[in-house]
């Protein structure tokens, strides 16, 4: 039987490490004992030195295959090989159909400026040509045409304090509003003169009367004239002003100290036109000019028909010819009849006379 446990003794002092002794044989495992009670634990001991590594044991049997590992991820690619020998030529394939055409590629940088050739060798000296030839085209002034309109009012005593109105194309009764005689056109004018006013008889020494032109029922700045006492006539001059065919003329009328005793009144409008524009001078140069020389004689005949030829002819009739008689100096000779081949000179008398020409044109 198993007796108590006895209490735990006082830890010896560690004793020096024996050799290690020979592996001995191994003994036959003995029965297994009971067991004992569970005694307290005993107090740690320290640490022992640790012993010499035993033999490797021998290599145990080999166990069973284990089943098969999931495919490992694909390695890098190695890498290349160096290039092999160059086979031998194959045989020539058959002949391709021709591709389409490829793009314009760009163009390409400008090069660089080539060095100067050397001077060629003058060439032969040209014919010597005509001097250029101007026709001279004369200035013309402007030729202008006048239009006169006649007007008027009838017989009244003229408001000192009442502007009245007066058509210039007609002799009618004065009215009081711009619109009623605001009605005279001038037919082809496009520059109004003058307007002349004169009453049938003088005014009274205290009396005057002031005048006014309007267009299309405005007044015309500036343009006033004043019939002064005892007088019977003014005029508007210098007006100058522009009028379309549809612009309307006509005056207004004032009197001064007090209205005048009974007077009709006559107005002469006068405008200007231009019936053929002014023509500024010029030159034309001839395209293709030539000069033709030469020289004829009449024998006891008025006229001598000059015949050109060749180069001679003009392309046109519009050439210029002039005429000096070496002859006789008293008989004056005058070109005529001119076509592109020819023309015929005049003489003043018909005489025997020699004469040379001088011709220029295209």
């Amino acid at each position: 039987a198993t007796g108590a446990t006895g209490n735990n003794g006082t830890n010896g002092s560690n004793g020096a490490a024996g050799a290690n002794g020979s592996n001995g044989a191994a003994g036959a495992n003995g029965s297994t004992g009971a067991t004992g009670a569970t005694g307290n634990n005993g107090t740690n001991g320290s640490n022992g030195a640790a012993g010499p590594t035993g033999p490797q044991g021998v290599t145990g049997v080999t166990g069973a295959t284990g089943a098969t590992g999931n495919n490992g991820t694909n390695g890098s690619t190695g890498a290349a090989g160096p290039a092999g020998p160059q086979g031998p030529a194959g045989p020539t394939g058959a002949s391709g159909s021709n591709g389409s055409n490829g793009s314009n590629g760009a163009t390409g940088a400008t090069g660089a400026t080539g060095n100067n050739g050397s001077n060629g060798t003058n060439g032969a000296t040209g014919a010597t040509g005509v001097a250029d030839v101007y026709t001279n085209n004369d200035a013309t002034a402007a030729v202008t045409s006048n239009d006169v309109l006649n007007g008027g009012a009838t017989s009244t005593g003229w408001s000192s304090t009442t502007t009245n109105y007066v058509k210039l194309n007609v002799v009618a009764a004065p009215t009081t509003s711009t619109s009623t005689n605001n009605t005279a056109a001038f037919p082809s004018a496009t520059t109004i003169d003058t307007v002349a006013i004169t009453l049938s008889g003088a005014l009274a020494p205290n009396r005057s009367l002031a005048i006014a032109l309007f267009k299309n029922g405005v007044a015309v700045a500036g343009k006033t004239c004043t019939i002064p006492f005892s007088g019977t006539t003014c005029t508007i001059s210098g007006i100058a002003t522009s009028s379309a065919s549809t612009d309307k003329w006509m005056i207004s009328a004032l009197a001064g100290g007090g209205t005048t005793s009974n007077q009709s009144m006559t107005t002469v409008a006068t405008g200007s036109y231009v019936t053929t524009p002014a023509v500024a001078g010029s030159a034309t140069q001839v395209s293709t000019p030539e000069i033709v020389i030469g020289s004829g004689s009449f024998a006891a005949s008025t006229t001598d028909t000059v015949t050109l030829y060749g180069s001679a002819v003009f392309s046109n009739a519009n050439y210029r010819c002039t005429v000096q008689n070496t002859g006789s100096i008293n008989n004056r000779l005058q070109v005529s009849g001119k076509s592109t081949s020819g023309f015929t000179v005049t003489s003043q008398n018909s005489t025997s006379d020699t004469f040379d020409y001088t011709c220029i044109g295209n």
